[in-house]
């Protein structure tokens, strides 16, 4: 599992966010998870942050729980396939 930030040094990330973007890598089935410039605490998961599985992402909103990412029940963006490429799965 990798875990990336996309900041600057002029960006300044809680720990707290960070902290929370580690825990949601370590989700099953998570294959990579980037915090965005505006990463900062939620309640259990960060808001800011894309999680991915495999080839397909999720943006992260303040109403997508970790119970809702684990329960593998949310709609995905297909990055794999130049023909699928933008559209939900």
């Amino acid at each position: 599992m990798k875990t990336k930030i996309i900041a600057s040094a002029q960006n300044w990330i809680e720990g707290t966010a960070i902290e929370q973007l580690n825990q949601t890598a370590m989700l099953p089935g998570m294959s990579e998870t980037v915090g965005m410039p505006d990463l900062h605490p939620g309640k259990d998961t960060p808001i800011g942050a894309v999680p991915a599985r495999g080839s397909f992402i999720r943006t992260w909103s303040a109403t997508t729980s970790a119970a809702a990412w684990a329960s593998g029940k949310l709609s995905y963006i297909n990055l794999s396939a130049s023909s699928t490429a933008g559209q939900k799965s």
